[in-house]
């Protein structure tokens, strides 16, 4: 896992190759945005921070796929958030959990050996550090 952090972040979204569907990963389902979905390039995957919701890396995942033509942008709703589930008991969001989220939707989305490059903003900077530190 490569590890990127982003400071800054713009709200824009709209494009049309943009599309979003919920995926089971472990005991919850996260909604998950894409760019380049059925692509086999390079999968960046991107955490956001709090209060945001993943077409908040809507300009980012633009410049990427400008960048990089064949990525596959991955940006999901970390749990609670926006169209993720929600679960109801607060030790559920403990960071182990999220962290766990992050590590079963890469297993989704690369395989169990694949690789992503994580990008990562305030709170999501958060998981993807724990993450990286447990599997590098």
């Amino acid at each position: 896992v490569s590890l990127l952090f982003c400071l800054g972040v713009s709200l824009v979204c709209g494009a049309p190759d943009f599309t979003s569907e919920r995926l089971a990963v472990g005991d919850i389902t996260l909604n998950v945005g894409f760019v380049n979905k059925d692509s086999n390039g390079p999968i960046f995957l991107l955490l956001h921070g709090f209060p945001e919701a993943w077409y908040s890396w809507a300009a980012l995942a633009e410049d990427l796929v400008a960048s990089v033509p064949t990525a596959v942008v991955v940006m999901p709703d970390q749990r609670g958030y926006n169209m993720s589930d929600k679960p109801t008991d607060v030790a559920a969001y403990h960071i182990d959990n999220l962290v766990a989220d992050v590590y079963n939707l890469i297993h989704v989305v690369a395989g169990p050996n694949g690789h992503v490059h994580l990008v990562a903003h305030d709170w999501g900077g958060c998981v993807a550090y724990i993450l990286t530190s447990l599997y590098p």
